[in-house]
């Protein structure tokens, strides 16, 4: 009959049969035949058919089964453990195209396969790998990155896995070409190291040479100090002026300040253990110290836990809040109620309401500022900055409040640039570079500069360039004005803009620029003026100079002007509105020795009209004759002529008068006065005026409203008390306004125009009635303009604000005009900055400071007024240093002072955006060569919370890198951090679950190989190697409730077991820490895998080492009653070969004697011969005399029962230590059985008989 639906097989009816019943055949047909059908279903051992169904195994296993060959083949647990089936046995091709053998083979391509093989050759791109010959498939890394060279290594253990289209790389990848990862044994920082507020423990670090060796000190860049002296033993050769290394101090000593070693502060400085110093070369073997920051006293240099900030030395508030990482609130971090800005990136403000605004804003723009106190430094204002100091036209631009249109300030029509910086091309608009040496600052490198100065003059038709020591550098600059006329002849070593031969005049100004050492590029600039002197085109004088004379103090030698007012005289040999004297003239008043005063002009009617002050026409000469029209009587004394017309009541053909009366004088011939050049006066009398106009023949002097003119035209009203000049042409006097008046029809322009003998419009100055606009001419182009609107335009016809300077590189200059002797301290110039309340008060200043005797080093200082004085904010020095808050500043940007600890929302540097809206961020970026390398960024979210974010650039723009929320989590590779520090490696981010959120730390990444060579976490100590030396994680928390005080609870250690070099044999340790004491060990895994609890030595797989009591308890919390039991098994590759359980009350020992394990079984064997071989003995132990025992010895043993015992006699390992032989007694359990049985066989026949 069939198995039942358990399997069970039962016997037809009628079996068993009773013992002596006779067995008729078909009973015994049927029964065998039942027992043939169940053996022909049943499973041939030999294997000659197949299952027809499904086996279910229940809870058992299939055991022994041979290692797999086909790949129908089932797998047994040692052919997965040692990768069968999966390991490519044979490994062909190239390293980048790969060949594969699998034993046994695969039939096809499948997704989620994986396979291993080790790399024949090292991959130098891409790579496609062949399993078993079903095709190539790439292989990737990340998704479809293709692989790089070195991705894969020769003799690699290589792991990948099938996606349905490519083989994803699983294995770590063998170089890092990005140069991304920073590797666990050297490597290179290609980016900022951000500590996250911790320190680097007593390393070595070396520093990769930079683009000049000025800035590093090869060898390395930190050491530690010995003693009292100093000691870099990696440095191997002398550090470059300017080198900087940074020293932990390592004991407590004085550092003496002298010439050799200079200390910040010019005093001894007692440095404590920890301490982290900054040295600086001024020479080779000069330098400079300054403290940086104070230790920890340990000599560690380990960052400060538990004292305040204090104890740190002068540190930048960049650098601070790269450390800072609980704040809260929007915005990077302000320490201060009232914070200085230092140029701040600002935005465009809508409205900005402060009580005490200071500092430096580089870009304050449109916008309205609002206060009631005092505004200083760079910022848009509404109000009038009265005085100017000294103050760069790019600072200045930041102070305007009303500036429109393009471009930077600009104050004069042709401004002198002195220290121009230019970060971008500098174009000159037609216009050349005036004799002028220009130096530039060294740069980072010397790459790009010709050291020794950067102009100078060409010296006939050869190019000298006397003040360069050196050969120039690939794309060093030069200007050249030259000095002579010649022509540049194109050729391989001087390439001439154009390709062509370039004849140079006098004045032209050239920019030389080199292509290597040796071969260069000229480019034209701009025409010079033919004289080489390059007098500007246009200048705005304040007490200054034109062509080198003075105006006001003495006679210029030339200049044009279209307003001048005097109060003295005025003399000139000419004075021409339209600029010349020669034929033809529009209008001229003159003067020569032999000719006196002369008046020229040309008109449509007349020449030459003289009017009176009631615009009547006294007398007017016809144009183009020598008539001259009087208009009413001429009188006098000594008149001498011929005059045609009605004189009196005749026309005499010549007469000889002293008076003259007529109403009309007609002329068709000359009308000369005082021909004969005697001492002879003219004077014209007007209705109340006898003095209209008076000829002084013995003064050559002309004067209207005064008989005693002092110049050459005196034009008096009444007296105004002042002396005429003795230099002037012409003097206009009055007590009251004097007014020289120019008026023109309302859609025309009035015009004072200067000129010289070849040019008689050459300047001018005009007002436009069209427009209501007063325009300033000079060399035949308008410079200034002031609208009617009151703004001031120069270099721009449409000025949009109080003052608008437009040109390539405009410049104010004020100069102090002091001797050329200077005392170090003075002030130089200052640029003052008024209010008016009851009276004019300075509120701020900027002045430019003497640092030397000769003028050649200086600073700028910047002062506002809070109260009744002036007090210094900014300097800057002259190295280029900042200083808020100090006056000797040490770093590019030094701010000092001191925030109150309760100021949440101040600080020393703040940086807001201007518009609060989600994904606005206010940021630091940091730059190399105008490339955005890295930044630091707070993000806008609802309710004035904001992150801040870190990035840093590795190829293409900044990425970042790590995140501190607005909740105080930090992320580091991921924007959402579920715990107060969550690192993001590889893979699908995981989502909080629960209170999982509530973690202190998660590590997040991609499975990693368990053997690979780094972990999603990894504890590195850079100490030398040593044995015992190695990484750790330290467990601690708050030891009392009464303070912050905290302790170390316990560690894992992971370190080296050995101090031989290149041995990575490691152990793992654990330690606890009992009340009272110090951490100690009190579990360690061995580099053989071995496991050691109370002690440090293993010498088996597992060793505990006890003191006494219960070593080891293995407690069952399950009720008792339930059935289960607590067990501990042991394993081989037949599986469990023996256990101890425990039950609700009992403990269970066993060891594996299933049937199925076993062969060759005998039943008939004799033990009691064997039983009576043992030696059983009563001993004590020698660690133990007290105590006596039942037993045997291990040896003695061995020879009767050698399955019992382990080990041999006198045993000992390599290193002479005993090694323990040992009994099992329960193996004499069976022995002792089979004794018994025999024992009672004998009893039972003895009994028998």
């Amino acid at each position: 009959m069939a198995r039942n639906g358990s399997g069970t097989y039962s016997l037809p009816a009628g079996n068993p049969v009773a013992s002596g019943t006779v067995i008729s055949s078909s009973t015994n047909n049927t029964t065998q035949s039942d027992i043939a059908t169940a053996l022909t279903n049943s499973v041939c051992r030999n294997g000659e058919a197949p299952f027809t169904a499904d086996q279910p195994m229940g809870d058992n296993k299939i055991t022994g089964l041979k290692n797999p060959t086909a790949q129908t083949d089932a797998t047994n647990l040692l052919a997965i453990q040692h990768g069968t089936g999966v390991y490519g046995a044979t490994v062909a091709g190239s390293g980048n195209a790969i060949t594969v053998t699998l034993s046994p083979a695969i039939t096809a391509y499948s997704a989620g396969q994986k396979f291993t093989f080790i790399a024949g050759a090292a991959n130098t791109g891409g790579v496609t790998v062949n399993f078993s010959g079903l095709g190539t498939k790439a292989i990737t890394k990340v998704g479809t990155t293709a692989l790089v060279a070195n991705d894969i290594l020769s003799g690699s253990l290589v792991e990948v896995e099938y996606d349905g289209t490519r083989f994803q790389l699983i294995s770590p990848i063998g170089a890092d070409p990005s140069g991304t990862y920073l590797p666990l044994a050297g490597g290179t920082l290609t980016g900022d190291l951000n500590m996250s507020a911790k320190a680097i423990n007593e390393a070595t670090h070396t520093e990769a040479a930079h683009a000049t060796t000025s800035d590093i000190w090869t060898g390395g860049n930190t050491c530690l100090l010995s003693g009292s002296v100093v000691t870099f033993t990696d440095v191997a050769d002398a550090p470059a002026v300017g080198a900087v290394r940074y020293v932990v101090a390592n004991a407590a000593h004085v550092i003496t300040d002298n010439s050799a070693l200079e200390v910040d502060g010019n005093a001894n400085y007692t440095c404590a253990a920890g301490d982290l110093l900054r040295f600086e070369a001024k020479t080779t073997s000069t330098f400079r110290v300054s403290v940086v920051a104070h230790g920890d006293g340990a000599g560690s240099g380990d960052a400060k836990t538990a004292n305040p900030l204090s104890q740190f030395a002068a540190t930048t508030s960049a650098q601070l809040a790269g450390v800072i990482s609980n704040e809260t609130g929007s915005g990077l971090l302000v320490f201060g109620t009232s914070p200085t800005l230092v140029t701040p990136a600002l935005g465009t403000p809508s409205a900005l309401v402060g009580t005490n605004i200071s500092g430096t804003a580089a870009s304050l723009t449109a916008g309205t500022v609002t206060t009631n106190a005092n505004l200083t430094g760079h910022i848009t204002s509404t109000g009038n900055a009265a005085v100017l100091g000294s103050f760069t036209s790019a600072q200045l631009a930041t102070a305007l409040t009303n500036e429109t249109g393009s471009g930077a300030a600009c104050f004069a029509t042709a401004p002198t640039i002195v220290g121009l910086t230019a970060t971008g091309d500098i174009t000159m608009s037609g216009k050349a570079v005036n004799e002028a040496v220009h130096t530039e600052a060294a740069h980072a490198t010397t790459s790009d500069i010709w050291t020794g100065g950067n102009t100078c003059l060409l010296s006939g038709s050869v190019v000298t360039f006397t003040d360069v020591a050196d050969a120039p550098q690939a794309g060093a600059v030069r200007f050249v004005v030259a000095n002579a006329a010649h022509v540049i002849t194109d050729n391989s070593a001087l390439e001439v803009d154009g390709n062509a031969n370039y004849t140079c005049g006098i004045g032209d100004v050239l920019m030389f620029t080199a292509k290597t050492t040796s071969t260069f590029r000229v480019n034209i600039l701009s025409h010079g003026d033919t004289t080489g002197d390059y007098v500007p085109s246009a200048v705005a004088i304040t007490g200054g100079t034109i062509n080198g004379t003075t105006i006001g103090a003495s006679t210029p030698a030339a200049g044009d002007f279209t307003t001048l007012d005097a109060t003295g005289v005025a003399t000139a040999t000419t004075f021409e509105p339209d600029g010349d004297t020669s034929a033809s003239d529009n209008a001229a008043i003159g003067y020569t020795a032999a000719e006196g005063l002369v008046l020229t002009g040309q008109g449509s009617s007349g020449d030459v009209t003289i009017k009176n002050d009631a615009d009547a026409k006294v007398m007017e000469v016809l144009t183009g004759t020598t008539t001259a029209a009087f208009a009413g009587q001429v009188t006098g004394t000594g008149f001498t002529g011929t005059l045609d017309g009605i004189l009196g009541s005749g026309t005499p053909a010549a007469a000889t008068t002293t008076t003259l009366a007529c109403t009309t004088l007609n002329t068709s011939g000359a009308v000369v006065f005082n021909d004969a050049g005697a001492d002879v006066d003219f004077r014209v009398e007007g209705d109340t005026n006898a003095n209209l106009l008076v000829v002084d023949a013995s003064a050559d002097a002309v004067g209207i409203g005064t008989d005693a003119p002092e110049t050459y035209l005196h034009v008096f009203k009444a007296s105004s008390g002042a002396s005429t000049d003795g230099s002037a042409v012409a003097h206009f006097e009055s007590s009251g306004s004097t007014v020289l008046q120019i008026s023109a029809g309302t859609s025309s322009d009035c015009h004072i125009a200067f000129g010289d003998s070849g040019n008689q419009n050459i300047g001018s100055i005009a007002y436009l009635n069209n427009g209501n606009h007063m325009a300033f001419r000079a060399d035949n182009g308008e410079k200034m303009r002031i609208t009617g609107a009151g703004n001031v335009g120069i270099g721009i016809a449409a000025p949009t604000s109080e003052l608008q300077i437009t040109a390539a590189t405009p410049e104010v200059n004020i100069h102090d005009g002091a001797a050329d002797t200077f005392t170090s301290g003075d002030v130089s110039s200052s640029l003052l900055f008024t209010a008016r309340n009851s009276s004019v008060r300075t509120i701020g200043e900027i002045d430019a400071i003497h640092a030397s005797t000769n003028g050649t080093v200086g600073h700028l200082r910047f002062q506002t007024r809070h109260g009744d004085a002036l007090a210094e904010r900014m300097r800057i020095d002259s190295s280029g240093n900042v200083g808020i808050g100090t006056t000797a500043p040490e770093a590019k940007l030094d701010i000092r002072s001191d925030i109150d600890e309760s100021s949440t929302y101040t600080g020393q540097l703040a940086i807001n955006s201007v518009t609060k809206s989600t994904g606005n961020l206010a940021r630091i970026m940091f730059s190399h060569d105008n490339h955005g390398s890295a930044s630091i960024a707070s993000d806008y979210e609802s309710s004035g919370n904001g992150n801040l974010i870190f990035s840093t650039r590795g190829g293409g723009n900044p990425t970042e890198r790590m995140r501190i929320a607005a909740n105080g989590k930090v992320g580091i590779g991921t924007t959402a951090p579920l715990a107060k520090n969550h690192t993001f490696g590889a893979g699908t981010a995981v989502v909080a679950s629960g209170s999982d959120g509530a973690a202190e730390a998660i590590i997040e990444g991609a499975n990693i190989a368990l053997t690979g060579s780094y972990g999603n976490l990894n504890i590195i100590s850079n100490t030398a190697q040593a044995a015992d030396t190695g990484g750790q994680i330290a467990f601690a928390g708050k030891s009392t409730d009464s303070s912050n005080v905290y302790a170390t609870w316990g560690a894992i250690k992971g370190a080296k077991e050995n101090a031989t070099s290149a041995n990575i044999a490691s152990y793992l340790a654990f330690s606890t820490r009992a009340n009272g004491g110090g951490n100690t060990e009190k579990m360690r895994i061995t580099s053989a895998g071995s496991v050691c609890i109370g002690g440090t030595t293993a010498t088996a797989k597992f060793n505990l080492i006890g003191t006494g009591g219960s070593n080891v308890q293995i407690q069952n919390n399950i009720a008792s009653g339930t059935g289960t039991i607590v067990s501990i098994g042991f394993i081989n590759d037949n599986g469990l070969i023996g256990s101890i359980q425990a039950g609700g009350s009992s403990t269970t020992y066993a060891t594996s004697s299933d049937y199925r394990l076993k062969e060759n079984v005998e039943y008939e064997w004799s033990a009691t011969e064997r039983l009576k071989q043992l030696k059983p003995c009563r001993f004590n132990f020698i660690t133990d005399a007290e105590k006596t025992f039942d037993g045997f010895l291990a040896h003695e043993a061995q020879e009767v029962v050698p399955e019992a015992v382990t080990g041999t006699k006198d045993e000992v390992d390599d290193d002479g230590n005993i090694v323990i032989q040992g009994i099992d007694q329960a193996k004499l359990v069976p022995l002792l059985v089979k004794t018994i049985q025999e024992l009672e066989a004998r009893i039972a026949v003895l009994e028998a008989k």
